[in-house]
């Protein structure tokens, strides 16, 4: 590979969210695997340009880090319901609760739900009506849903994952038919307004915060990433197996790991 190659290929892995030790990992394998095919070493000492590339990418990754975001927990999500169902626009407050509760209870990020603009739809890419199935339409049990492209999955082989019913008003299952049954079976991505206008990652995380807000809270505490670690962080505190929330989260390595401590609530 050519420097630029390179240079190109951590800017993304970067984009994408990697953390710099994690693309120095990326490049030792992208080294291996030349050295072995018989094509020279392409060892980062002889690259001035990528290792400022890289050393720029360090900065920006603790930089990212200092500004760690809250976990959604279910009492936020609690929060959430309360106010959407006040909302005076149903279809949006229905589209908005299915969306937090299939990224919370799937242990997913926002963007692996949505799609980055309106213009931006890639069913190739992005979550899309064909790819939420129901175990049954007459007693529902389970939802299906296959996430095509994921950080945790860079070679883009697809994982599905599962949303099971639950009792209580925080059932995700209940929360995603609504939803289902109000947009219709028309094809496109799977959250969208109209069949023209979509809900975004931008969207989604402003109507989050905007109603957590009006909860009480400090919305510029949590972002499209707090529905992730916010599952993890909640299965820890249920003293379930790390090994199994790292199954459920699709981690390859011990990023799952979160605090077991008490989380800090005010209503």
């Amino acid at each position: 590979m050519t420097e630029l190659n390179l240079m190109y290929f951590v800017t993304f892995l970067y984009n994408e969210g990697f953390s710099a030790d994690t693309v120095k990992s990326y490049l030792s394998a992208a080294r291996y695997t030349q050295i072995s095919l018989g094509f020279g070493d392409s060892s980062v000492a002889g690259m001035p340009k990528l290792e400022l590339v890289i050393k720029g990418l360090k900065k920006r990754t603790a930089t990212r880090q200092s500004h760690a975001r809250l976990p959604v927990t279910p009492e936020i999500l609690r929060a959430l319901k309360k106010v959407w169902e006040d909302d005076a626009n149903r279809k949006k407050a229905v589209m908005l609760w299915a969306a937090v509760c299939m990224c919370f209870f799937s242990f997913l990020h926002s963007g692996e739900v949505v799609v980055p603009t309106d213009s931006g739809y890639d069913k190739t890419v992005h979550l899309s009506y064909c790819d939420v199935r129901v175990d049954s339409t007459v007693n529902p049990q389970y939802l299906e849903v296959r996430i095509k492209v994921s950080k945790t999955d860079p070679f883009r082989k697809g994982v599905t994952v599962y949303l099971g019913r639950a009792d209580g008003d925080r059932c995700p299952v209940s929360a995603v038919l609504a939803y289902m049954v109000q947009r219709g079976p028309d094809k496109g991505p799977f959250f969208w307004f109209t069949k023209d206008r979509f809900l975004t990652q931008e969207w989604l995380v402003t109507a989050m915060r905007a109603a957590l807000g009006q909860a009480g809270l400090d919305s510029r505490k949590y972002a499209g990433h707090s529905f992730r670690i916010g599952a993890a962080t909640t299965t820890a505190r249920s003293s379930l197996l790390d090994s199994l929330i790292k199954t459920l989260g699709r981690w390859e390595s011990a990023a799952y790991t979160v605090p077991k401590g008490d989380i800090m609530f005010s209503s």
